[in-house]
């Protein structure tokens, strides 16, 4: 019993809400294809007052999807959303669009005629290690925190307000968009643009880090899906930011958090690796240059070529990177396992049916588009070796 629509389809975005009503309380993974081309994956599991009101479980079924480049005006009417109800997303059930093809929002200057120029603060130098919990993102934190000029916290767990923020921030303005196109009508809406309020919002998170940080030089660590959308705002913010994205594969990944947080859902668990990788595969386009992606299986092999690596994305200096690889080495990733190089094999687990059907319907694809293997592989043959890739 799949219920939803696809509300709004742009060029950078496509929105709408899902839920299985026989399961209110699961939140359903959708694909997003243009014509044949699949564009990436996301969940739904944002929350709607209007969803809540007519209540569609908690209201926390709606979904935003960042297009990974902009699409044309010619294609957004091949656009399709599908909900996943097995391992090929193409074979999934598609949602009706409650609007076909809206018109993208008139350009709005800001109050006073300025120019609208994006705010940015280009004195600090941020770097953000992002990826899914149980994925090494709090050794590479720490380890630079100890061995370089990089100054944070173990967590940081503020900035993925951005995302939620921006994301109410633009439903506002679609809700009250005739009060903005309609010619006849006098508010004051129309004198306060949108962008108005993102760069005030991005102006207030700077001036924050700006007063915890005064050296410049900072680490951020917050392993949420949310941070991971938030990149190409976290970029525009801070444009000398650097991104360090850490990942497993979710064989591995799901045996860690099922050890560590044994009580949560094992869908959820699936969910939630899936929700950050399909994150970074929407979003790492545009960070050439800017990023790196480490596995964490590679990371406990090679803590030198790691730190090299990262050395040379963040300019650090010869010593810099030397005392960089001895921490790594000597700090390997919070362990829930007896040997963090262990490969597992999905012959050999103990997974029954059930959470072997989860595994393929939530996890299968993007395990497939990350060449992952189900084996002590680790990769499926003949895939690149993407360990440790410089964008």
């Amino acid at each position: 019993m799949i219920k939803g629509y696809v509300d709004l389809i742009q060029p950078l975005e496509v929105r709408g809400w899902t839920l299985d009503s026989d399961r209110p309380d699961v939140h359903l993974v959708v694909d997003v294809f243009c014509g044949d081309l699949h564009l990436g994956s996301t969940i739904a599991d944002l929350y709607r007052v209007d969803l809540a009101g007519a209540g569609f479980g908690q209201g926390d079924h709606a979904f935003m999807f960042q297009c990974p480049v902009p699409l044309h005006e010619g294609e957004l009417a091949t656009v399709e959303v599908r909900v996943r109800t097995g391992p090929d997303p193409a074979a999934g059930e598609q949602l009706a669009r409650w609007h076909a093809n809206p018109k993208d929002k008139p350009a709005r200057g800001v109050p006073g005629g300025a120019s609208g120029s994006a705010f940015h603060d280009d004195t600090q130098f941020p770097v953000f290690v992002l990826g899914a919990p149980r994925s090494g993102t709090s050794a590479v934190a720490q380890a630079l925190r100890s061995a370089t000029c990089y100054q944070g916290h173990n967590e940081g767990h503020v900035l993925d307000l951005l995302n939620p923020l921006l994301r109410s921030l633009r439903r506002f303005y679609e809700i009250k968009s005739d009060e903005i196109t309609v010619p006849e009508r006098n508010t004051m809406i129309k004198k306060l643009p949108e962008e108005y309020f993102s760069d005030g919002i991005s102006a207030l998170f700077a001036q924050a880090v700006r007063g915890l940080f005064p050296d410049r030089h900072w680490i951020d660590k917050t392993p949420t899906a949310d941070m991971i959308w938030a990149v190409p705002h976290l970029l525009r913010t801070w444009p000398n930011a650097k991104f360090l994205f850490l990942k497993r594969r979710a064989l591995e990944n799901l045996i860690s958090r099922l050890r560590k947080f044994g009580s949560a859902y094992f869908e959820s668990h699936c969910l939630g690796w899936t929700g950050c990788m399909e994150a970074w595969n929407a979003v790492r386009g545009d960070l050439s240059g800017r990023a790196l992606e480490v596995d964490q299986h590679f990371l406990a092999r090679s803590p030198q070529r790691v730190a090299r690596a990262v050395g040379e994305l963040l300019a650090l200096a010869a010593d810099d990177i030397e005392r960089l690889g001895r921490v790594l080495a000597k700090s390997q990733p919070e362990l829930t396992s007896v040997d963090v190089l262990a490969v597992c094999d999905a012959a050999t687990m103990d997974w029954d049916a059930e959470k072997w059907a989860v595994f393929e319907r939530v996890c299968g694809p993007t395990m497939a588009s990350y060449g992952y293997s189900r084996d002590a592989h680790y990769y499926k043959a003949g895939c690149p070796d993407r360990s440790c890739h410089a964008l």
